[in-house]
């Protein structure tokens, strides 16, 4: 037999060791013999750990007892693109070990690493116990099961389990949103934004999020937040009413300063107020509220400052107000908006 060969029927050896041993059936001498594999290379106890996730998240399926086992056969056939294999066995079930369709579930979460993609596994089963909440061209308002309300910015998204609530109230955050949290003492509100947690009892706050960001920012409206650093939970900031926290991608630090941007809402309320601000702050707040592409063509005018309050009112009513005032040229070439000028 040539080593590839063997190393592939070794693989499998392990396969059927660890499956033994995560449905409770394995000795005393089969436990000692996959603890010796795990500690023999890093790589085993990854692997070890990747089928263990894939194992338990199955544990999560609910109502296992009205789910029709050729059904859900027949659609991890589809996920893998061919047969798992013909013969389908149920265990007799034991108090203390998984039976019916969840022990099929977990056998097979543990063949379909093998044959899907890394991470593929994990993300089929987990996404049967998952709710998306996702704000795609425009901005979107709903509630979560515990009357907390969630404001979405465009091209975000946040993700929860189904028993939200139950035990636990924590959410995953990608991108940008308002959050209004119902309060519940018992039952913190725990948001994970990538390289930070944020915790609340009960609050109304702001969190920016976005991948291509160099910062994570959470501005407080009411209330008060914890902002913790995934890697040093010890690291927190303490936030209230009229503060911001500044968590650096660079440098992963955790910085408090006072709130100074009046329009950081302004995508949801659509109100922006700006008091003697640069046109080129101005332009860029514009963009973020607006998702549009204003470039400044004339550096003469960039300083230029403007004050005034916009309500509700359409990016071209912005625009010839600002055109009016500054003396300006607004130019739409289909990709950009183009603004220039002699200066102020």
């Amino acid at each position: 037999m040539d080593k590839s060969m063997s190393d592939n029927t070794d693989h499998i050896d392990n396969i059927d060791l660890i499956t033994k041993v995560l449905a409770g059936e394995a000795n005393v001498e089969e436990v000692q013999l996959l603890e010796n594999w795990k500690v023999a290379d890093p790589s085993n106890r990854n692997l070890f750990e990747e089928y263990k996730r894939s194992w338990e998240s199955v544990d999560n399926v609910k109502e296992l007892a009205q789910i029709d086992i050729d059904t859900e056969w027949s659609k991890l056939e589809s996920a893998i693109g061919g047969s798992v294999q013909d013969e389908k066995v149920i265990p007799i079930s034991r108090t203390q070990k998984p039976s019916g369709i969840a022990r099929i579930l977990k056998i097979a979460a543990i063949w379909l690493i093998l044959l899907l993609p890394a991470g593929g596994v994990y993300y089929y089963f987990n996404e049967m116990n998952v709710e998306r909440f996702v704000a795609e061209a425009n901005s979107t308002e709903g509630v979560l099961p515990d009357g907390s309300q969630i404001t979405l910015n465009n091209n975000s998204m946040l993700v929860y389990e189904k028993d939200y609530g139950i035990e636990n109230r924590k959410v995953t955050l990608e991108g940008e949103a308002y959050f209004n949290v119902e309060p519940d003492i018992t039952k913190p509100f725990i948001i994970d934004a990538g390289p930070v947690l944020i915790e609340v009892l009960g609050t109304s706050f702001y969190v920016n999020a976005n991948e291509n960001s160099k910062d994570i920012e959470v501005i407080v409206e009411s209330g008060e937040v914890n902002v913790f650093k995934k890697s040093n939970i010890s690291e927190k900031l303490i936030l209230e009413a009229g503060s911001k926290g500044i968590f650096s991608k660079e440098s992963e630090t955790l910085t408090k300063t006072a709130n100074d941007d009046e329009n950081y809402l302004s995508w949801k309320t659509k109100k922006l107020v700006f008091r003697n601000k640069k046109l080129n702050a101005i332009v860029k707040k514009l963009n973020m509220v607006y998702h549009s592409n204003i470039v400044i063509e004339s550096k003469e005018i960039k300083n230029c400052r403007v004050s005034g309050t916009f309500d509700h009112q359409t990016l071209r009513q912005i625009l010839n107000v600002l055109k009016e005032t500054l003396d300006i040229e607004v130019n739409n070439d289909g990709s950009s908006i183009i603004l220039k000028g002699e200066g102020c």
